[in-house]
């Protein structure tokens, strides 16, 4: 069979290994996790017990997606409210 090269396999990282990589704060992708499937800020994820793992393909598509320039149809709402 022609399986694939163990190089070749997308590795999974930590949200906090990806939060480094990119400089973002880990709450941001914490909470791209909670967005629904479907919507623009989901961030695709693998939970095994209480850690949450995603990938860098996953990770750069959720990128693409929440570009200022070209982003989705749907405005992008982070839950952050502000105080009356």
């Amino acid at each position: 069979m022609n399986e694939p090269q163990p190089e070749a396999r997308p590795k999974l990282m930590r949200i906090r290994e990806a939060a480094e990589a990119l400089g973002l704060p880990q709450a941001t992708l914490y909470r791209a996790t909670r967005a629904y499937p479907g919507h623009p800020f989901h961030l695709p994820h693998l939970r095994i017990g209480k850690i949450i793992y995603t990938s860098w393909p996953w990770v750069e598509e959720w990128l693409k997606r929440n570009r200022s320039d070209g982003g989705s149809p749907l405005p992008i709402r982070l839950g952050m409210r502000r105080k009356a």
